[in-house]
């Protein structure tokens, strides 16, 4: 019998992936532009298969609004994140919405969940930048933020990680425990998807 993990943070191999994911939209001049938060729980403790319900019923939603409004398939990653205890959690699906349908994209969102408000649509991209709250970062970083030590010696220290400083001052990963899949990507950047590309792109230059 299969039994689910848990995780505390996003391993080497997760940054690696989610990084690749986000060029390749980039390259496939689909940049991730839009922040969708998606936090419906408050403070309850929905099981693996529950959250995988609901995500999978909002990205259904999305990829069918931007095919019918925009014309394009989905292109997105999501990353679940959660308090210190396990509680609360909720996933940031980080996707390309040309800007100009934008608004109505969090219109159509805020219609199919509505009061209490569980759905927030923003701004995002994947360079890094200062923000009005002085975080330093892309939403990539963001989405990273909680990651182990090992995956933010991998990145360069350049990631923001979350910590905390311990009783002898050393400065500790901040947990965001989850039990299942921690992130995940669209078909069309996956891993299969990003292999092709650049295999196609080598075709090309030896052509």
């Amino acid at each position: 019998m299969y039994v689910q993990k848990q995780t505390n943070w996003l391993e080497v191999d997760d940054c690696k992936n989610l990084k690749r994911a986000t060029c390749l939209a980039r390259d496939l001049r689909k940049p991730l532009n839009t922040l969708v938060t998606f936090n419906p729980y408050q403070g309850s403790l929905p099981t693996p298969k529950a959250r995988a319900v609901d995500l999978n019923r909002l990205k259904s939603q999305m990829r069918m609004w931007l095919r019918r409004q925009a014309g394009i398939p989905l292109y997105a990653i999501h990353v679940w994140h959660s308090d210190q205890n396990g509680r609360n959690p909720h996933v940031h699906v980080f996707l390309h919405c040309p800007k100009k349908f934008r608004s109505a994209l969090s219109e159509a969102l805020d219609r199919a969940y509505p009061e209490p408000r569980v759905i927030d649509v923003s701004d995002g991209g994947d360079i890094r930048k200062q923000h009005h709250s002085g975080f330093w970062g892309s939403t990539l970083d963001y989405l990273m933020r909680f990651q182990s030590q090992q995956a933010w010696w991998g990145g360069g220290k350049k990631n923001n990680r979350m910590t905390y400083r311990d009783e002898d001052g050393k400065r500790r990963g901040i947990k965001s425990p989850l039990i299942g899949k921690r992130w995940g990507c669209t078909r069309n950047l996956n891993h299969n998807a990003v292999s092709a590309y650049w295999e196609a792109q080598r075709r090309l230059k030896a052509a």
